[in-house]
């Protein structure tokens, strides 16, 4: 007798509010899930993993991954912590492809992505040397750096992304800074 699905074995997946574990495969790690339920991103030292519905679809090493991000069609980002000050950025599709990478001698504070997964930032936090405290922007399906800037107002605590009027909004705790996709700084609020 022979049957006519091949279904995949769906690993058994437990969450906590800040650990995801899979025991199949004596893993546990931070997660993040995208806004849509549908992509769960997770890493642990030396390794990341993007699910979809639950199923592991891509299995992926890094030496020290950190704050992750994942968009409703699966594009992540992850920050390889590195050592000292150093750090690299990494963005990939939800195949695992990778679209950037870009290391920096700086530590990587924080970083967003637009909700399509066609845009990402980062941000450097303070260094004696050229990358400290800069933001970088990226527009991912080409992987290109389109611009970097010094921040105007330190460390910002989040991102927005206004794709529709190509601008990026950074938001701190009282005002927000807003920049277009040029790097044009457009706004204090």
């Amino acid at each position: 007798m022979f049957s006519f699905f091949n279904k995949k074995k769906q690993p058994s997946v437990t969450r906590t509010n800040r650990t995801l574990s899979i025991d199949s495969i004596n893993y546990v790690g931070r997660y993040t899930v995208s806004s849509n339920g549908k992509y769960t991103l997770t890493w642990c030292d030396g390794r990341y993993l993007l699910l979809e519905n639950d199923q592991i679809i891509v299995d992926g090493k890094m030496k020290r991954p950190d704050d992750g991000i994942v968009t409703d069609d699966g594009v992540f980002v992850l920050i390889d912590l590195g050592s000292g000050t150093s750090g690299t950025f990494y963005a990939f599709n939800n195949a695992g492809d990778l679209l950037v990478k870009k290391a920096v001698r700086a530590n990587i504070y924080n970083a967003g992505i637009s909700r399509d997964g066609k845009f990402s930032v980062f941000q450097t936090a303070h260094s004696d040397n050229s990358s400290g405290n800069t933001l970088y922007f990226f527009e991912l399906n080409s992987g290109n750096l389109i611009w970097k800037a010094t921040p105007e107002k330190g460390w910002a605590n989040s991102y927005e992304f206004d794709t529709d009027n190509c601008q990026l909004h950074l938001i701190y705790d009282d005002f927000r800074v807003s920049y277009d996709f040029n790097g044009k700084l457009l706004s204090f609020a």
